[in-house]
């Protein structure tokens, strides 16, 4: 499993309803990573913000984290332009920048 690929673990909000043992199981670009509460799939989290991106806002205090996805691509897909997958609040979602 590589690192590059997979968010870090403690990078609590995803849930976990797949489960696999080895990127096989995942199917197109995507990739078994081990998350707080198991094994899923999941596409390629991004690393680092996209320089178009607004910054976080640390001022929110979340008791909960729900990830929507892991990278701008996911936000892009289907014709759209102009989205983030960033973590405005409580979890990453795609917001239109």
């Amino acid at each position: 499993m590589p690192h590059a690929v997979c968010p870090p673990l403690n990078d609590h909000g995803y849930l976990c309803g797949d489960s696999c043992v080895s990127n096989s199981q995942c199917g197109n670009d995507k990739y078994c990573c081990e998350v707080n509460c198991g094994k899923t799939c999941l596409t390629r989290v991004q690393q680092t913000q996209s320089a178009f991106c607004p910054p976080k806002d640390r001022s929110i205090a979340c008791f909960a984290f729900i990830h929507a996805c892991n990278n701008d691509g996911e936000c892009n897909r289907d014709g759209r332009r102009g989205y983030c997958c960033l973590e405005p609040a409580c979890g990453r979602r795609c917001v239109q920048v």
